[in-house]
């Protein structure tokens, strides 16, 4: 249902959601969401990306869509994976954000927010220019990951990590502040194993628990392997680094593949044996 203005202009829509008490239109343009203080909806939590999903109305049904965030988006419930409709009445999870969408209420009418759509536009624009800015950074981290890999072929692993290192604390940074594409931390993951298991140093086995623990997916099965067997060669681990990710993965054991599961539990174990 829409609402014709006076002016004749596009219809209005009568789809808000709410959030804090506020509630803002939902329209064709769509709303981004996320911890970015240029969001149309700021949700400042570190389970938030700075760019998270967005929220539109197209032929009179709400659609909400996850924007590759790192904790994913729920509505009603269920853990979305891709484009959806919103339901009257439903409630979006965000981190430990809840928003609600529904039609316009009576107590509301002249108090909902509708943007305007120069606003909309420059939200949309630094949302394209980050997704530009983060294609960059992982055509850069692939590059550089292809020499550092050719000169571990050849020996030279003091290079090899004079290549990588600063890249890699960049990622570290961006893990912290606001999580990681699961593509970037794949690629994260696998080169600091191949530098662990070149340089025998247990801070590239610590690097990859630290950028872990912001966003618990399960390990590649290659790299928990490799630290078993390097554990007790390279000497301590951060224990508390490999316990913190170890807790996060029991959490999720029903959802994980028994096997992972052993082989974390055992992964600990032996860092804890050299403690």
């Amino acid at each position: 249902m829409t609402s014709e203005n006076g002016n004749g202009d596009v219809p209005e829509s009568d789809w808000v959601v709410r959030h804090e008490g506020n509630a803002l239109r939902i329209g064709e343009e769509p709303l981004l969401i996320g911890r970015s203080a240029r969001c149309h909806i700021v949700l400042e939590g570190d389970n938030v990306s700075r760019h998270h999903a967005r929220l539109w109305a197209a032929q009179d049904v709400v659609f909400v869509e996850d924007l590759g965030s790192t904790n994913g988006v729920i509505v009603d419930s269920t853990k979305i994976e891709r484009k959806t409709i919103v339901p009257d009445g439903a409630q979006i999870i965000i981190g430990k954000f809840t928003l609600e969408v529904g039609r316009e209420a009576k107590h509301e009418r002249g108090r909902v927010t509708t943007l305007r759509k120069t606003a909309i536009g420059e939200a949309v624009e630094i949302r394209e220019k980050d997704e530009r800015e983060q294609t960059l950074r992982e055509d850069t981290l692939e590059l550089m990951g292809s020499v550092a890999r050719k000169a571990l072929a050849i020996g030279k692993v003091q290079q090899a990590e004079e290549t990588l290192r600063p890249l890699l604390q960049s990622v570290r940074d961006t893990a912290q502040r606001q999580g990681l594409p699961r593509k970037t931390w794949k690629t994260a993951v696998r080169l600091a194993g191949d530098l662990a298991k070149a340089s025998m140093k247990a801070e590239w086995i610590d690097y990859v628990f630290d950028i872990s623990r912001h966003d618990p997916h399960p390990l590649p099965v290659e790299f928990v392997d490799l630290a078993i067997a390097l554990v007790p060669k390279i000497g301590s681990v951060d224990l508390g680094l490999v316990r913190t990710y170890v807790a996060a993965m029991n959490r999720r054991s029903g959802e994980l593949n028994p096997k992972l599961m052993i082989q974390i539990t055992e992964l600990e174990r032996r860092a804890a044996a050299v403690k």
